[in-house]
């Protein structure tokens, strides 16, 4: 739940970058205040601070997060092809 947080924190601070613009009174279409590459790089560096602080705060929060994505990876990958030779 967390890293979702993290995540989405992150997408949501790079879509707010990307959509502020300059104000143009005759302009169809306002011109953008950042390139595309500046919004990326600002939505990663927030959700890598977040998930910095995450992991800071919470000590097992890494290995609890490392052993779900070695169940979830054995459960799609060694369970489920088990299943389908049978």
């Amino acid at each position: 739940m967390l890293w979702m947080a993290g995540v989405t924190a992150g997408i949501v601070a790079g879509l707010w970058m990307a959509s502020m613009t300059y104000f143009c009174v005759f302009c169809l279409v306002a011109p953008r205040r950042f390139a595309a590459w500046e919004s990326c790089l600002v939505g990663f560096a927030v959700s890598a601070v977040l998930l910095g602080a995450i992991i800071a705060t919470d000590r097992g929060f890494l290995p609890s997060s490392v052993r779900a994505v070695r169940q979830l990876s054995r459960f799609l990958f060694e369970d489920l092809t088990g299943r389908q030779a049978d």
